[in-house]
Formats: C-alpha cells, structure tokens, sequence
C-alpha cells in the first residue's frame, strides 16, 4: 500500500489532466503509435493502420510482450492518454515492488530495502525517460535491473543454484527492449571479469552463467530468431548511434543541469550521495568500492568511437549508475530503530519519499516550463491522427534513404509515373484498387516497404512482390483492373520458435525442482 500511495503521488497528476506533453524530437508518439499497433500482433507482425500505412514491421522488430498491457488498458477504455498515463504508473509500481524484493533478497533489512526501491524507482534518469524523452521502453527495461542485480549476485558471490533468477531478468528484458538486453550481458560478461580473481567455486559458477545463458536463449527464440531471419533477409534502417560523452563537471554542478530533464544526468540526489559515498569510501567493502567506481565517477568519456557505441552506449549507462548508487545508499542506510521512538524509521522513509517526489514534480514542471517554445500538447483526438500517420522509419528497408520520397510523399506510380488508386486498409491487409489502361503487363509501386516474408496476390492469385530501388514494393499487374493486396503471417519458424519456448517455459520449473539442471 505504501508504494502504491507514493507512485500515484507523482503519477496523479499526469493521470488526472488527460493530456501528454511531447517535445521534438522524442519517442513519445513512437510509443503510443506501438501501443496502437498491437492491435493485430497475434496475427500478423505488420499493422498496416498505424506508422503512416508503410507496413512498417515494427512488432517483429521492436519487442512489445511487457508492452502488451497498455494495448489492453487502451482497448478497454479507448481513452489512449489514460492508458499510457496509468501504465507509467503501474511501472513505477512495479518497480517499486520488485526493488524492494530484490534487496530484501541480498540483504533481508526492511527499511533498507524500502530505501533502495524509492531511490531506483524514482531516480531522475528514470523520470526524465518518461516525462522528457518518453523512452517507454528503456522505462520498463529498467524495472528488470534490479533482478539482473540478484542474479549476477547469486551467481558470481552467493548460490549459483538460483541462476534461474538471471534467466528471468534476461527474458524479460528480451522482450522489452533489445538495447538493454545487448548492455545487460556487457554488464554480466564484466561482472564475471571483475569478480573472476577473487571467485570460490569457479567451474559451478561458470556452469550456472551457461545455463542462465541457455536457458534465457530457448525461451527468447520468439523474440530473436525471427528478427535475426527478417535481419538477415532484408537491409534495414536501425537506430543511430550517439557518441559516449563526459558532462562537465561545473555543469553538473549547477542546479539547471541537475534539474533539467533534458540533459540525461543522474541528478542532484544521486550526485550528492555518490559524493557521501566517495567521502566515506573508507567503511565500504571492495565489493562496494568496485560498484561505487563504476558510476558517474568513471571516465565515460574515454569510451567515445570504440565499438560500445553501436549499442547506443552513452547516457543509458546512466540507468546502471543510478541502480548502483541507490544500493550502495540503501545498504549503507544508517538503522534508525529506537524502542523510545519507534515512529522514526517511517517518519525517515516517509522523508525520503517526499523527497524524491517532491524532487521529480520539481523537475517536471521545470522541464514543462524550460520547453513551453517546442513543447506539443497531445490529446485522444489529436492522437487518433498522429498513430495513423506518425511516418518513423526506423526498422523500414535500408534502400528507403536513396528514394525516400516514395514513403515520404506516399507515392503510387504506374508505367513509372504517379498514380491515384483507391486504398482499403487494415490492420492485417493493405488493399490497393487499380485500372492498367495498357494492353500489356505494368510494373506497380506501392508505398510499402518490402520484407522478405510479404504475400502478396492479384485479383485473388498469389503473385510476388518485388523489392525497388526505394526500398518499397513492385507488383506486376496484368492489363485491366486489378485488385492488389498485401498481407504478412508468421510463418513456420516463428511459430517453431514460440512452440520450443513454451515447452522450456514448462519443462524448466520441474527441472529445476529436480535438481535435475
């Protein structure tokens, strides 16, 4: 109950006023057009009504199981603002409880444990990600960190018997978000490194990281088998890499840059108990020390053009940062029980969690008022525009960026010269209406970006599509009208790989009972 009153104190307000605050350029309309677009996930992995009507394979390409739930909430109230304002509370919610347990589950201390969750959960980075950058899946990436913390923990220090417990966060994060799957097994290869030397039990050890590892494959296959065969097939348009960079110091030091959530920093809570950590460095363990130096103290910066930034490497590290400080602060929380006063634990929690949100409303409205010149107010009905016709090209074919103006202008051509046909779309099929005025074949371009797994029939016949220069669609079409239509299915491999994951998913638990793995 405590931590529902807390993540709806600072949530509340975004719920009540029915309304989401966009800046460009984020990835808020990004996301709320994806909630949208589930709407046909169980059958086909392309939604035709949604990212401009291009066919864009973001539901195979971007994973969207722990996102599901935002899709339902919408579907029930059709209200999209709500939903989306109500699932960023459910995941601060959840990451509340989840933090609690996974600290209670390395060091069983109440308070502590409260601590730690109030301090991950609404750390500033987290916050920034969902007001300011609406990066809603790196939001609910993190909400896993803290179980990628206990079953390094358990592995690397503790009992490698409860490897399952990495096994979870590593599949949970697969099918959430594929960046911070890539940086969650960094981290746990250089987990490994560190602690290697001074690690009892090294072959048991090791073993428990393959199976984790294994374990994690088989039930991931849904999620990446698919979109490695679609990767390999098609050249796509990926997400830019931004360069590893080192905010200055004085900068850091300054309120506007601590209260900004534009500039990606851990914020000035964070920073000040990095500063008390690094004063009182002396009392922590090397275990402690090593953590404490991975943070913000560590030069980032160094980093720039080596092969980290392919995965996007420079202020996500700031979610690792702020899961370490938050622990190192609720393990080295002073115990404050006193059998004169035995108010002054929740009356020191409750002080803490009025300062944090406390300090994430100040930032929100800091942020809404630094912004006000490019700050976008989206509503249902505006949105009921902007997740039909939001043109994102991210995960479209590679060839789209040396024609890009048959997507971008939404241009039909026929004999190589512009033409108007009638459309029907939905969700599943792409329906295109057409009249070949000439005695012979012609080559029709239709503004949907090609994949390789595309069906595609004329006038009821299967035909075959065909990849252009522009990345889009060639259908031969005969003389006279013709009804073209496009359509996508999972095809034998997906479901193969969906199949092996459910049967690991239910043969793991009585193995694991069995001490059999």
């Amino acid at each position: 109950m405590f931590f529902f009153i807390v993540s709806l104190a600072f949530h509340l307000m975004f719920i009540v006023s029915n309304r989401i605050i966009y800046y460009n350029p984020t990835d808020t309309i990004f996301h709320l057009t994806r909630i949208v677009g589930l709407e046909n996930v169980w059958q086909s992995p392309v939604n035709f009504t949604t990212f401009a009507h291009h066919g864009t394979a973001m539901n195979l390409f971007y994973p969207w199981l722990t996102l599901y739930p935002a899709y339902w909430l919408y579907s029930l109230s059709r209200n999209l603002v709500w939903a989306y304002h109500v699932y960023c509370w459910l995941t601060t919610f959840a990451t509340m409880l989840i933090s609690y347990w996974a600290f209670h589950t390395l060091w069983p201390k109440r308070e502590r444990a409260i601590v730690f969750a109030l301090l991950y959960a609404l750390n500033p980075y987290r916050i920034s990600d969902i007001i300011a950058r609406g990066a809603l899946g790196e939001v609910i990436a993190m909400t896993f960190l803290p179980i990628l913390l206990v079953g390094i923990c358990q592995i690397l220090r503790r009992d490698p018997r409860r490897w399952y417990i990495l096994t979870i966060a590593m599949v949970l994060t697969a099918y959430t978000h594929n960046l911070s799957l890539l940086m969650n097994a960094v981290v746990i290869l250089v987990a490994l490194l560190v602690t290697w030397p001074r690690m009892t039990d090294r072959k048991v050890r090791l073993l428990a990281v393959l199976k984790a590892g294994a374990a994690s494959v088989l039930l991931c296959l849904p999620s990446l088998l698919p979109m490695a065969q679609w990767s390999r097939a098609n050249a796509l348009i990926i997400p830019s890499a931004q360069r590893v960079y080192s905010t200055p110091l004085g900068q850091l030091l300054t309120a506007t840059g601590l209260t900004d959530a534009f500039t990606n920093n851990i914020g000035l809570i964070f920073l000040v108990i990095m500063i008390i950590l690094l004063v009182f460095s002396r009392r922590l363990n090397l275990t402690d020390r090593v953590l404490l130096g991975t943070t913000s103290l560590f030069p980032w910066g160094w980093l720039a053009w080596t092969p980290l930034i392919k995965i996007q490497f420079a202020f996500r590290l700031n979610c690792y940062i702020s899961l370490l400080l938050a622990y190192l602060a609720a393990k080295n929380y002073p115990a404050l029980t006193q059998p004169h006063r035995p108010w002054l634990p929740w009356a020191a929690l409750l002080a803490v969690a009025g300062l944090m949100v406390g300090t994430d409303l100040t930032m929100t409205t800091t942020a809404y008022a630094r912004a006000a010149n490019r700050q976008v107010v989206l509503t249902n009905k505006r949105l009921a525009y902007l997740t039909h016709y939001y043109n994102h090209h991210d995960y479209g074919n590679a060839h789209y960026r040396d024609h890009p103006s048959i997507i971008d202008k939404n241009i039909f051509k026929l004999y190589n010269r512009r033409a108007w046909p009638r459309n029907t779309i939905t969700p599943n099929t792409y329906t295109i209406r057409i009249a070949n005025t000439s005695l012979t074949q012609a080559v029709f371009t239709i503004p949907v970006y090609h994949y390789a797994a595309q069906r595609v029939t004329v006038n009821h016949h299967a035909s075959r599509g065909v990849l252009n220069k522009s990345g889009t669609t060639d259908v031969l079409i005969p003389p006279g009208k013709s009804v073209v239509r496009l359509t996508y299915h999972y095809d034998r491999l997906m479901l193969a790989s969906a199949a092996v994951s459910l049967i690991t998913l239910i043969s793991l638990p009585v193995l694991i009972r069995r001490h059999i793995i």
